[in-house]
């Protein structure tokens, strides 16, 4: 390169970073998915059995809470 009488040389760094999103898509997106249709069966069960339905409601929330926390614990922290 060559600018005004000096000469420069130049240094082109390319870096290409890819996720692999399959473990993640795996064992945290479907189980969500899944445990969402559990929880929303809960609606369709006889509203006169009334321990089914809060155990149908309530385990996939408790399911959802350590998946969200297993998550958050793997991901790196940053400053913001």
């Amino acid at each position: 390169m060559y600018l005004g009488g000096s000469q420069f040389m130049e240094v082109t760094l390319q870096v290409e970073v890819y996720r692999r999103s399959a473990y993640y898509v795996s064992t945290v997106m479907i189980p969500c998915v899944l445990f969402l249709f559990i929880q929303y069966a809960g609606f369709f069960v006889d509203r006169h059995v009334a321990p089914a339905r809060v155990a149908i409601s309530v385990v996939p929330v408790l399911i959802m809470l350590t998946l969200s926390s297993d998550v958050f614990e793997k991901i790196q922290r940053v400053s913001y």
